[in-house]
């Protein structure tokens, strides 16, 4: 639980986000919240929209279902097409709406920028700087975003390398995924709301990094599991989504199958009463399209949290653990159908109380609440 000195009552804090507020939450959302609850009064600023003609900014602040959490609309006064065409004047009119936004919302004493393509950069500013690198830079202009950092955070050991080699003064923190704490107060013994075996799985369904040809394989290779699909389906999302052709078809045979179940995006309590229905877990993911290269996902410590099994795909992050039944090739996708195969016939084994329970010790070691401490600290 929190201490009742609140270290950030009387300050503010600017959250830099690349994905909008939202129904669906990812580490951003998270740690905009937790901040609040810390005392900060926050200021979640969205990804700037464009305006291709030029003009006025325009700046919106509204309020959030959470106390001290507000969300920050804005549109750019020049076009980005001067970006990727002509960059140094972009960089230059970038400072100037950085300028105007801070006007608006005023000076912070603390900055956690998600962001990759600068459009809020760092240079100048005298509060503390932290740059959270959650996915991967894939080009070098994804760098600059991290330039005048007081800190490099990140989920994965690579990516910190990556920004090593660019920024080797600059302190680094590796640290896991968070976990809310709506996952960390489920009453034990629910009653049983579905019957036969459930597996889960949770998160954008249109996200480029998921093997679906192996995913749809899985679920036809067991008709006698039902499998329950929790989150984002749809191409309107606030986090994005990948609506190539390809992925639409292949969602679109999964969803016809009958022991398959879409629920939709889910209140965070409410997710977490569904995660704890089930008897286990899936991610089936590509490791070499992942946003860190296959090294860690945020929805394992969802599952964690249940104590039940996880048959997963590789993550860098894990290996070695013995926390759940994880593919160990980055090459070979296809050892994840085996693995489920096998698993679901020994559920109770794999899921007896003492597994369960060093499962959901280290969930509880690894909130958002202590991973922002141990950040902002």
């Amino acid at each position: 639980m929190y201490s009742n000195k609140k270290p950030g009552l009387g300050k503010k804090a600017i959250v830099i986000s690349p994905q909008l507020w939202g129904k669906m939450f990812i580490s951003k959302h998270h740690y905009a919240v937790e901040l609040s609850k810390l005392g900060y009064e926050v200021f979640f600023v969205n990804p700037p929209k464009e305006n291709k003609l030029g003009g006025i900014p325009q700046i919106k602040i509204e309020s959030t279902e959470y106390n001290n959490l507000l969300t920050v609309n804005h549109t750019l006064f020049f076009s980005n097409y001067l970006k990727f065409h002509l960059p140094f004047l972009h960089h230059i009119l970038i400072f100037v709406q950085r300028r105007l936004l801070l006007k608006k919302i005023g000076e912070p004493d603390l900055i956690m920028s998600f962001d990759l393509t600068n459009n809020f950069p760092l240079k100048g500013l005298v509060c503390k700087k932290i740059f959270f690198a959650a996915d991967e830079p894939r080009i070098e202009q994804n760098f600059v975003s991290a330039r005048n950092a007081d800190l490099i955070v990140s989920v994965s050991q690579h990516i910190l390398d990556l920004y090593e080699k660019h920024f080797p003064k600059t302190k680094k923190l590796l640290i896991n995924h968070g976990l809310s704490e709506e996952f960390l107060n489920i009453p034990k013994k629910l009653p049983k709301k579905y019957s036969g075996i459930n597996i889960g799985l949770s998160g954008n369904f249109l996200f480029k990094d998921i093997d679906y040809p192996v995913l749809l394989q899985i679920i036809l290779e067991n008709p006698g599991v039902k499998f329950h699909f929790y989150g984002n389906h749809s191409i309107e999302s606030n986090i994005g989504a990948d609506s190539s052709k390809k992925n639409i078809e292949y969602l679109t045979q999964i969803k016809r199958n009958s022991n398959c179940t879409f629920h939709g995006i889910l209140g965070k309590n409410e997710l977490a009463l569904e995660l704890n229905q089930m008897d286990g877990f899936l991610i089936c993911y590509d490791p070499k399209k992942g946003q860190s290269s296959g090294s860690n996902s945020h929805k394992i410590l969802e599952f964690l949290s249940t104590g039940k099994v996880i048959f997963s795909s590789y993550f860098s992050f894990y290996k070695g653990t013995s926390l759940f039944m994880m593919n160990n090739s980055r090459d070979d996708n296809s050892l994840l159908v085996k693995l489920l195969h096998e698993g679901i016939s020994d559920l109770n084994q794999i899921n007896n109380i003492h597994l369960r329970e060093v499962r959901m010790v280290f969930s509880k070691e690894n909130s958002y609440e202590q991973n922002l401490v141990k950040i902002i600290s």
